[in-house]
């Protein structure tokens, strides 16, 4: 492999106008051969490194969503119950399971409705990710909630699960 002699060459070729400089065939075949080789350790290395995790292939793809999303829902269901705690303290119980029983009824037919036309495999696919999107959304908004309407909890309170 010989990726310096190669650049070299190219850097000739391409900034130095030079019309007499020749390039065998052996030299050409080696740079196509070597920046082959550089490809493939380059590719070998994304892959085992920073793309380690990432799905390849459409069942992958499509567990990898729907665990996305499983794990949205877990914290999601952690701040719920904050926010029920929270509701109850300020005596917003009965609002606050509204409204959230109210976004959950709109962000399913939302979802279907963002995915209708797809089909099979694909339609879990994308129906996993307008699922992970709304999610996204509804935790931040939980969040942005408990944040500025917080009230501490009291050693021994008795609202604590």
């Amino acid at each position: 492999m010989d990726i310096a002699g190669t650049f070299d060459r190219r850097h000739i070729l391409a900034h130095e106008a030079a019309s007499n400089y020749q390039v065998t065939f052996e030299q050409a075949k080696l740079a196509i051969d070597s920046v082959n080789e550089f490809t493939k350790m380059i590719d070998s290395i994304l892959w085992s490194t920073i793309w380690r995790d990432q799905p390849l292939t459409q069942p992958e793809i499509r567990d990898h969503a729907e665990m996305r999303v499983k794990d949205l829902r877990a914290g999601l269901a952690r701040l719920l119950r904050e926010g029920r705690l929270l509701a109850l303290r300020r005596g917003e119980q009965v609002q606050f399971r509204r409204l959230h029983l109210e976004w959950k009824h709109f962000s399913l037919e939302w979802s279907k409705f963002e995915t209708e036309g797809q089909m099979g495999a694909f339609r879990r696919i994308f129906r996993s990710l307008a699922e992970e999107t709304d999610l996204r959304g509804r935790v931040a908004q939980v969040n942005s909630w408990l944040r500025f309407g917080y009230v501490p909890s009291k050693p021994n309170d008795e609202l604590a699960e």
